[in-house]
């Protein structure tokens, strides 16, 4: 359970250097548009527009649900959570474009 806490929080595990030292020294860093709780949540609010309206790709669905419990299973780091930006940006387009229409 606390696994799954550390892959939805916002905070980037660090595996081998800090990102928030990172972040403090290159000044760029803290400008940047999207990070994961944006992300997350225009993302799943794609999904559940798109599985209303029966357009949801099933590959997209299982990476969107099974994989924070398979990398539950093993080691949580900010590598690993990239992964799963891909569908969340996805739907969050998907999002975006339907609200536009």
């Amino acid at each position: 359970m606390k696994k799954l806490l550390l892959f939805f929080s916002n905070w980037e595990v660090p595996n081998n250097f800090n990102l928030d030292y990172i972040r403090n020294r290159l000044l760029i860093l803290n400008f940047l548009p999207i990070d994961f709780a944006l992300a997350f949540s225009t993302g799943i609010a794609g999904f559940l527009y798109s599985i209303k309206s029966r357009r949801s790709p099933w590959e997209l669905n299982l990476i969107l649900l099974f994989y924070p419990f398979i990398l539950s299973l093993f080691f949580i780091t900010s590598r690993y959570r990239v992964i799963y930006y891909l569908p969340l940006l996805a739907y969050s387009a998907f999002l975006l474009v339907e609200l536009k229409n």
